[in-house]
């Protein structure tokens, strides 16, 4: 009788995570977010003359031609993706200053709205795989 009542009192305890766990899954954008974009289909189509019309979304961040949106950790409010963002240029050995706050949000269409801080919306359509960046 005592193993058994010995054994519900531990049970309980040994369901609980540790001090400093988190019980929170990683946040990252969706699949369908993944991917390069294109401004619109015509920049989906040509090779290296049509990359400064593309972006790429990957689990670490969001790439443009010459600039890359580094995140260390993604959030979600709603169906918006996005989070405080580190900026590196092309040709520059280390990230600029500050942070940038980036925000994703996939429309009802299937195109996907990129807002840098507060800058002005740009809506993207998916790329075939096989287009590149960069």
């Amino acid at each position: 009788m005592k193993s058994c009542l010995a054994a519900v009192l531990i049970v309980p305890f040994v369901a609980l995570p540790a001090a400093g766990q988190s019980k929170r899954a990683k946040v990252v954008p969706p699949a369908a977010m993944m991917g390069v974009w294109g401004v619109d289909e015509n920049a989906c189509k040509g090779a290296s003359a049509e990359a400064e019309n593309r972006i790429e979304v990957e689990k670490e961040g969001v790439g443009l031609y010459v600039t890359y949106y580094g995140l260390r950790a993604w959030r979600r409010s709603g169906d918006v993706y996005g989070g405080r963002a580190t900026m590196a240029e092309e040709g520059e050995d280390k990230p600029a200053p500050g942070t940038h706050r980036i925000a994703l949000r996939l429309l009802r269409d299937g195109r996907l709205e990129l807002r840098v801080n507060r800058d002005a919306a740009s809506v993207y359509v998916k790329c075939p795989p096989g287009v590149y960046v960069r």
